[in-house]
């Protein structure tokens, strides 16, 4: 039986990321995926204007509906307006409900945006409940260390330290400064090696393709470090396969 997955995650005008691109992973993986959109955008790849969050009743109404029918218990979270405290303990609150997992790409600033959003205290309560991983790159990580009062220079260290104080798996890329992956579980830390791809612009929709082939491989019974592994493989292929769809914006994964 085909093992589904419930994913919320922005909803991106042009295809190349968020709720679209967590679908065509979740069944390039053989899941099937349940996608329920977070938040509206109004974006490009070149440029992110802004986006209007949905709401929660929406929300909890939505993912109501879908357990009905399926049976769930992992679910993929992208982008939330992570400033809005009663959006993010509600919507929180929805999901612990059902999930023994929740894996959690901390989007503070997406790829097009000029600024970062600010950390608020209910993201923190949000990353910081049983069973979260979550997958920043490591601007993000250092950012969530910093509102976590969370201070160290080395990357492996930093991530224990967030892991140990949210009680989180951390799942954290190194931005193209290092080839690999830094995974932290339980007190135990690993490097996962990767193969950087040359790129001559910036790929669309690495991020969320990534966290989502996660989270399908926790939600199939894998380890997180089998799940790790499995979503290098599959994102380094579509970022080798890469097209360009727009002569003035960013590459597309197919």
């Amino acid at each position: 039986m085909t093992v589904p997955l419930l994913v919320l995650a922005g909803l991106d005008p042009t295809g190349g990321a968020g709720l679209t691109a967590d679908v065509a992973m979740a069944r390039s993986l053989g899941l099937h995926p349940l996608p329920v959109p977070t938040v509206l955008t109004v974006q490009n790849s070149l440029r992110f204007s802004g986006m209007r969050p949905v709401e929660p009743a929406y929300i909890r109404s939505a993912v109501g509906s879908l357990a009905e029918e399926f049976r769930f218990d992992v679910a993929k979270v992208g982008l939330v307006p992570v400033d809005d405290e009663a959006w993010i303990d509600e919507v929180g609150d929805i999901l612990f409900l059902r999930c023994r997992c929740v894996v959690i790409d901390p989007i503070l600033r997406p790829t097009a945006a000029r600024s970062e959003s600010a950390i608020s205290p209910a993201f923190l309560r949000f990353i910081s409940r049983p069973g979260v991983v979550i997958t920043p790159n490591l601007r993000e990580l250092k950012a969530i260390a910093s509102a976590l009062g969370v201070s160290q220079t080395d990357p492996a260290l930093l991530a224990q330290d967030v892991g140990r104080v949210t009680g989180a798996a951390v799942v954290s890329t190194f931005e193209g400064e290092k080839a690999a992956v830094l995974v932290v579980d339980k007190g135990m830390s690993s490097e996962v090696p990767v193969m950087l791809v040359p790129t001559k612009r910036p790929v669309h929709g690495t991020g969320c393709r990534f966290s989502t082939a996660i989270a399908c491989g926790v939600a199939q019974k894998k380890g997180l470090l089998d799940s790790v592994k499995t979503a290098i493989k599959k994102v380094t292929e579509l970022v080798e396969n890469r097209t360009e769809i727009s002569g003035s914006g960013q590459d597309y994964l197919s």
